[in-house]
């Protein structure tokens, strides 16, 4: 059965909004950018439903926890675990691996050296999602692949909301792996302090 720390650990790996925040439209000119598919400022909040394979579906709500243009701090609700990025005119830059956690150009194909022993490649582009919180277009499918862990990691990032769809594997000896899986619950918050948890939360735990 899994436990909660193992969730809220997926939570931050994987990343790493309730409430009745609405989408935002930008008009684009250009190509779209890497910077635009993971917004971040102070207070950004994103909620998950997180499917954990134990049939009980979990909360996962990730948060800026500090804000200083150009960087800016992620923490997962519950977890000691903190990820430092960076906005780059090329991309996302993770402080922590010392590494692109997403950068351009944003082409299927595109691979590059993402910290910590990990491979990252572009394997889907312009793609059309939905989930809780709704359906968005020209997102990103980004897989990252950890050959000293044989853990792999699916986040499929839309433009003005971050990341839609986080998926964590983990091969294991025992039982052949685990797969863990969130969606997007709702529109990503900006701004707001607390989120509205569904009856029955019990926080994720530590």
């Amino acid at each position: 059965m899994m436990n909660r720390p193992l969730v809220t650990t997926f939570v931050v790996l994987a990343l790493a909004g309730c409430g009745g925040a609405q989408p935002r439209t930008t008009t684009r000119t250009g190509p779209l950018r890497a910077r635009e598919l993971y917004p971040m400022g102070e207070g950004y909040i994103w909620t998950h439903d997180v499917d954990t394979q134990t049939g009980i579906s979990t909360l996962g709500i990730t948060r800026v926890t500090e804000a200083t243009p150009p960087r800016f701090v992620i923490q997962a609700d519950g977890a000691r675990e903190r990820h430092v990025y960076e906005l780059r005119e090329e991309g996302i830059w993770d402080v922590d691996a010392n590494a692109w956690h997403v950068r351009d150009p944003l082409v299927v194909g595109e691979t590059w050296d993402a910290g910590n022993g990990r491979t990252a490649r572009i394997t889907q582009t312009s793609q059309e999602v939905t989930v809780p919180a709704g359906t968005f277009s020209e997102c990103v499918e980004v897989v990252v692949e950890n050959t000293q862990t044989q853990g792999r990691s699916r986040t499929v990032y839309c433009p003005e909301q971050g990341p839609v769809i986080v998926e964590y594997h983990q091969e294991l000896m025992t039982t052949g792996g685990i797969t863990i899986h969130g969606e997007l619950r709702a529109p990503l918050q900006r701004g707001m302090e607390d989120v509205e948890e569904p009856e029955g939360y019990e926080g994720p735990g530590e």
